[in-house]
C-alpha cells in the first residue's frame, strides 16, 4: 500500500466501505518494502481481509496469501476484499 493509500483508508469508517485491493508480492519486494508488514497494516487500519480466487471468496491467513502468490512465481498476486470489522 503507497504511503498515501493508508491515510485514505485509516479515514474511512463506514460499515458499509469495502475495498478491493491487489496484493502482489514481488512488487513490494522491488520497492523494498515487507510484504508481511503490507497485510498487517490492513488488520491494524480494522478492516477484515478476505481473498477473491476464481469466482469464489476464501477467508486465507496471512502465511497462506504469501505463499499461494509465491507459488505463482514472480507475477504472483491475488485480489483482497476489505471489509471494516470495526468503528
Amino acid at each position: 500500500m503507497g504511503a498515501g493509500g493508508s491515510g485514505r483508508i485509516e479515514r474511512h469508517t463506514g460499515a458499509q466501505f469495502r475495498i478491493i485491493a491487489e496484493f502482489w508480492p514481488s512488487a513490494l519486494i522491488e520497492r523494498p518494502r515487507d510484504r508481511r508488514e503490507a497485510l498487517e497494516r490492513y488488520h491494524e487500519t480494522g478492516y477484515e481481509m478476505r481473498t477473491l480466487v476464481g469466482a469464489g471468496v476464501q477467508d486465507l491467513s496471512d502465511a497462506a496469501i504469501i505463499e499461494m502468490c509465491t507459488s505463482a512465481g514472480q507475477w504472483g498476486q491475488v485480489n483482497l476484499l476489505l471489509a471494516r470489522s470495526r468503528p
